[in-house]
């Protein structure tokens, strides 16, 4: 992302040095996890996936997923 004017919360001209985070909570979501987490685009630095001890086992999906990808 470029900033094109000076702003008060970068704190000037130039690229700003921002970083995008996703929050993915997952409770019984084992039919999309996948194909959600594999779709979140380049733009994104970091993507958290909460499982809250979730019964249909979509923590095991993240953690198969994230050895792949950046989770």
């Amino acid at each position: 992302m470029k900033v094109v004017k000076e702003s008060r919360i970068h704190g000037g001209k130039g690229q700003s040095h921002l970083k995008i985070a996703v929050v993915v909570p997952c409770f019984r979501v084992t039919n999309s996890l996948s194909t959600v987490l594999t779709a979140i685009g380049p733009e994104v630095d970091t993507i958290y996936c909460v499982d809250d001890d979730c019964p249909d086992g979509s923590g095991k999906i993240a953690e198969e997923v994230a050895k792949k990808i950046r989770v």
